[in-house]
């Protein structure tokens, strides 16, 4: 059986988690998963698009007795647990991580060119 309190509430809780993580100040959980971007997995954002259905459907008077309390609650689920899972820390050290790593690649790469133009031209 759907009940739409606690789904509002378990929204409410979910909007404020993202907020937290993401440090996003306003908006509803669309503009927040959007925010998110491809930080979170593509399964926590048809999840959310589930949810945000949801609670259209929740509106409607004919609508709502036909919401799947069960497909809610996975959709619950699959969104906190991406929520959870997403380190900030730890993506900002792979992204420092990246981006020493390119740096690096490219210094070899233009030392090696300039190696090799070097003995083309008989300079060594």
């Amino acid at each position: 059986m759907f009940d739409n309190n606690l789904f509002e509430r378990r929204l409410a809780k979910v909007e404020v988690a993202l907020r937290r993580k993401f440090r996003q100040s306003e908006g509803d959980l669309e503009d927040l998963m959007r925010h998110a971007g491809r930080r979170l997995p593509r399964a926590a954002h048809e999840a959310a698009q589930g949810l945000v259905q949801t609670r259209l459907q929740a509106g409607h008077p004919k609508l709502a007795p036909q919401i799947d309390a069960g497909r809610v609650d996975r959709q619950f689920r699959t969104v906190e647990a991406a929520i959870a899972a997403h380190d900030p820390a730890e993506a900002r050290k792979r992204r420092w991580i990246g981006a020493g790593a390119s740096l690096a690649f490219n210094l070899l790469l233009f030392f090696g060119l300039v190696m090799g133009f070097a003995l083309w031209r008989g300079w060594i």
